[in-house]
């Protein structure tokens, strides 16, 4: 990633093209890696890049994260 990619808050380029979020890192092993701030992200990144695309509409998104749940649970 070059260094002039456009940046917007905690966001580049890269990042809203991608539909990732950047993880930060954790000051303490004890509680920060269980906290929302590093949780959000995480479980964000896993899931498929169809349903973290900014295209679908909120029933969608719904509906194919209930399918891939089932999916990972029962597959």
């Amino acid at each position: 990633m070059a260094k002039n990619d456009f940046q917007y808050g905690g966001w580049n380029s890269y990042t809203l093209q991608c539909g990732t979020i950047i993880v930060p890192r954790v000051q303490t092993q004890r509680y920060g890696s269980h906290s929302l701030r590093v949780s959000g992200p995480t479980v964000w990144n896993s899931l498929p890049q169809n349903l973290r695309s900014s295209d679908i509409s909120r029933e969608q998104f719904k509906r194919g994260l209930k399918t891939w749940l089932f999916e990972r649970a029962y597959v």
